[in-house]
């Protein structure tokens, strides 16, 4: 662990870019740092804090993109999706999202919003991009030029933040905050501006899959969780192993649902792969085959 040339501060996202050159992206440091396939270290760039990048992801192709959202607060500007070379550098614009809702002013201070749903975008294997606000589930595809391919909107109301889910989330923050020094005085200002919604977002997360298939995370409420299971605090509500399912044009086909405790990672082909956890917290790796997909147009 490092702040200096081929050290990382913290887990880097893992980008694989033109010529099969890696991508390091160390958002502790704010540094991005490229490795050729044989191991050759080729230099790093830094990432400007201000410029609001949000998230980076890269296809099979090698096209490495990014999600830059509004940093200012209560803005109306929408939040947008490039596609960056092996500098850093911007090289064109493929999508837009509906901008960050920021943070709310309570009582002429700075407040917090939980559970409301950010901007989100998967990249796909051949390069194209699908973006939603989870407010509602409306999902925007576009095509590997940027172009506005379709829009597919799910017919299903968001389930409801219950009192009881209230108060289990004050409970896990209050326990959170405890943990990580925060005093009691210091947790009641900060739960005194903060918003709640009366419901939870549409969905959590988008995730391009096997065959150009969208896999859409479904929320699990927390009234859900088991006394024995520990509640994670975030400000973005926890996903259910229960994932929508569309194909490449956009047409729903079911749900699936993944083992509990398992973190999916990567796929390849028709296998996921993650990280499966036992009761006794051990960690393994697992992959799971997906069946019952479309074929190929390959046959």
């Amino acid at each position: 662990q490092g702040e200096g040339p081929g050290e990382f501060r913290g887990p880097p996202t893992v980008l694989v870019g033109p010529g099969d050159t890696l991508l390091f992206v160390d958002r502790y440091v704010d540094l991005a740092n490229r490795i050729a396939p044989d191991g050759t270290w080729l230099g790093s760039f830094e990432i400007a804090h201000d410029d609001g990048i949000d998230r980076w992801d890269s296809a099979p192709n090698g096209r490495i993109v990014s999600h830059i959202c509004c940093r200012t607060f209560e803005s109306p500007e929408a939040d947008v999706v490039v596609e960056r070379d092996l500098e850093g550098r911007v090289l064109d614009t493929l999508a837009w999202l509906p901008g960050h809702q920021g943070r709310p002013v309570v009582n002429g201070q700075l407040g917090w919003r939980f559970y409301v749903g950010e901007p989100d975008m998967a990249l796909c294997a051949d390069g194209s991009v699908v973006t939603g606000r989870p407010d509602q589930y409306r999902l925007n595809w576009y095509d590997a030029a940027g172009d506005l391919e379709r829009i597919v909107i799910l017919d299903r109301p968001n389930a409801p933040f219950t009192g009881e889910d209230q108060s289990l989330l004050k409970e896990t923050a209050e326990r959170s905050l405890l943990e990580v020094g925060w005093s009691p005085a210091q947790i009641a200002h900060e739960q005194s501006v903060t918003i709640l919604t009366d419901t939870y977002p549409a969905f959590v997360e988008l995730g391009c899959r096997s065959r150009g298939s969208l896999w859409v995370s479904q929320v699990r409420p927390l009234s859900s969780f088991g006394g024995d299971e520990t509640i994670p605090f975030g400000y973005n509500p926890p996903a259910s192993s229960t994932h929508d399912v569309f194909d490449r044009e956009g047409r729903f086909l079911g749900e699936v649902t993944l083992p509990q405790n398992f973190l999916l990672m990567t796929y390849r082909g028709d296998n996921l792969y993650g990280r499966w956890t036992d009761d006794l917290g051990v960690h393994y790796v697992m992959v799971l085959k997906i069946a019952g997909l479309p074929p190929r147009e390959d046959g």
